[in-house]
């Protein structure tokens, strides 16, 4: 795994053999990521969210740094058990709740930040 400086960013080197990478970055939820094989997007793949790896349905090309994973983490409405909500006034939230709000956020922020990190470094 590549370090970039970002922390929501994975490059990684193709071999045409290698499905599984780890991915270097927590996620929600498996629809909060961007995957591209040398420049194209790719939906080709499955996420183990509690092992936090990446697996290809068929291995990418050789390449050096031509895997990039992207977090890109829902930022509007609040992510809860699967779906965007809004606390509503009077309603029960839950400490589950409050924690995937809060990571969402820090998600969101750190994305932010590797935006930053890429226009400063072109």
């Amino acid at each position: 795994m590549a370090d970039t400086g970002k922390f929501a960013t994975t490059t990684e080197d193709g071999d045409g053999s290698t499905v599984s990478f780890a991915l270097g970055f927590p996620l929600l939820d498996e629809a909060h990521i961007v995957v591209t094989i040398s420049g194209t997007p790719t939906t080709a793949f499955t996420i183990s969210l509690l092992a936090q790896t990446i697996t290809f349905d068929s291995a990418p090309a050789a390449g050096t740094a031509n895997i990039l994973m992207k977090r890109d983490t829902a930022h509007t409405g609040v992510w809860v058990g699967g779906t965007i909500n809004e606390f509503a006034d009077g309603s029960g939230v839950s400490a589950s709740d409050l924690n995937n709000a809060y990571l969402q956020s820090l998600y969101y922020a750190e994305e932010q930040q590797d935006r930053i990190y890429d226009l400063e470094n072109p």
